[in-house]
């Protein structure tokens, strides 16, 4: 560990030119992009994303129910609730024109 004081208060990282700290790199994936783009076209950017979703949870579900070795349980409800909170974000975003896209 370091000792130098700056190590305990880390900056922030800035996009190139904009030293303020208020950067923005633009959308980090289409589903991002399509979430911060036209209304319509958002909320079907997040239908499909939380089709794929439901998906996962189902799978993991399943995985769940024909009893997951003890190695796995941990890693399969972090699954889950990663899902869960993935379409609660999708969810705010659409309701708030995307701008809740990135967490």
């Amino acid at each position: 560990m370091s000792s130098d004081a700056n190590s305990l208060n880390p900056k922030s990282i800035n996009a190139p030119g904009n030293p303020t700290g208020n950067a923005s790199f633009g959308p980090l994936s289409e589903l991002e992009a399509a979430l911060s783009g036209e209304p319509s076209k958002a909320r079907d950017a997040a239908a499909v994303a939380s089709a794929q979703l439901d998906k996962m949870v189902q799978r993991t579900q399943r995985a769940l129910a024909a009893g997951a070795p003890a190695a796995e349980y941990a890693q399969l409800n972090a699954v889950l609730k990663a899902c869960h909170t993935a379409k609660e974000i999708l969810d705010r975003a659409v309701t708030r024109g995307g701008s809740d896209a990135r967490m």
